[in-house]
């Protein structure tokens, strides 16, 4: 069963979905509503090169460094036709897709537990000594659904330590941006063949429905990505969208700055209705309940026309003692706010 936030009714407000509030910005806005015709009546590119290369150029990297995927779920994926995995060490809780594509590739899974007592910290060590030879490692960073960084030197280790091992890691970065360290991460990576970072444009532009991502690593890693991308994939409206998304990259600053003042507010604000929530370098905060079920929280909610993410799917301590709020704008917070007074 697949389960992640944003599957909801148009008229429920939706904080199960960890989007910028900020974005989309205007110039994309006015390109979705006036797509033509014409855009689904070609063939795309095979593969867009020179939309590549203008990536690569504003995140100061070389084309060899930078691969266009449709969507960087593929990238977890097709990571399986790169590294020959024996098995895989996953760090949980986090994004539930990771189990889900090992269990295609029949890779079992070795699990690092994260607890609660220290802000679901994941430490270099204790994770390095789970790792073997030919293990294949996954690490979203920021951590999805809690929040933490995995900061630029402990990714440095993690790198140099898969090296020695044998053993390959890939970083999820969806919400890198939100953390100002994107240029960083990417440099720690890019001569090391037993590494890869993959980027969405989904969270940090608003755009769940455009399928198109990236990956970032060494041009061997890149090059045997680029191989597993089929051709035709990446379609013609999400080619002109990422055009557009690519020069705008200069509004990350100051919409990082806002969500920074809204998630300290949202925190000040949590904390004194009786709820707890996990420090968070991300778009979106992890919430303790405390005593309350998080799973009937999350259901009474919903029957007030609001949608958080809870997590069923996870071991019984955890559904039932946190949910997940993205961040949206003041008055959206504020109704969310007002329902969690009256519930809790």
């Amino acid at each position: 069963m697949r389960i992640h936030g944003g599957m909801v009714k148009d008229e429920v407000l939706d904080f199960s979905s960890n989007l910028n509030p900020f974005a989309p910005f205007p110039e994309l806005v006015d390109f979705l509503n006036s797509v033509s015709s014409k855009m689904y009546t070609k063939h795309p590119p095979p593969y867009p090169e020179d939309l590549e290369e203008k990536l690569a150029g504003v995140l100061g990297l070389e084309r060899e460094q930078v691969s266009l995927l449709p969507g960087s779920i593929y990238g977890i994926h097709a990571v399986f036709n790169i590294f020959d995995a024996k098995r895989a060490v996953v760090p949980v809780p986090t994004f539930n897709e990771y189990e889900r594509v090992c269990s295609l590739n029949n890779v079992p899974v070795v699990y690092h537990r994260l607890v609660p007592e220290n802000g679901f910290r994941l430490c270099l060590g204790e994770l390095a000594s789970k790792i073997d030879e030919g293990d294949i490692v996954f690490v979203c960073n920021p951590n999805n659904p809690t929040g933490y960084f995995f900061g630029v030197d402990e990714v440095a280790g993690l790198v140099r330590w898969c090296e020695r091992k044998g053993a390959f890691v890939l970083f999820d970065e969806a919400f890198i941006d939100f953390t100002g360290h994107a240029r960083e991460t990417a440099q720690v990576i890019l001569s090391s063949d037993n590494a890869v970072i993959v980027r969405s444009f989904t969270k940090l532009f608003s755009v769940p429905g455009i399928r198109v991502g990236y990956a970032l690593g060494s041009p061997y890693v890149i090059s045997r990505l680029r191989e597993q991308v089929p051709s035709w994939s990446i379609d013609n409206v999400a080619c002109e969208a990422v055009k557009l998304m690519v020069s705008h990259f200069d509004l990350v600053p100051q919409w990082r700055q806002k969500i920074n003042e809204i998630k300290q507010s949202m925190i000040e604000e949590l904390k004194k209705i009786g709820l707890s929530p996990v420090p968070s370098s991300a778009n979106f905060l992890l919430v303790g309940t405390e005593n309350r079920n998080a799973l009937e929280l999350g259901k009474e909610l919903l029957k007030k026309g609001i949608c958080v993410r809870t997590f069923p799917e996870r071991e019984e301590a955890f559904a039932k003692g946190f949910f997940r709020i993205a961040l949206r704008k003041e008055e959206e917070n504020r109704r969310l706010l007002e329902a969690l007074r009256e519930l809790v």
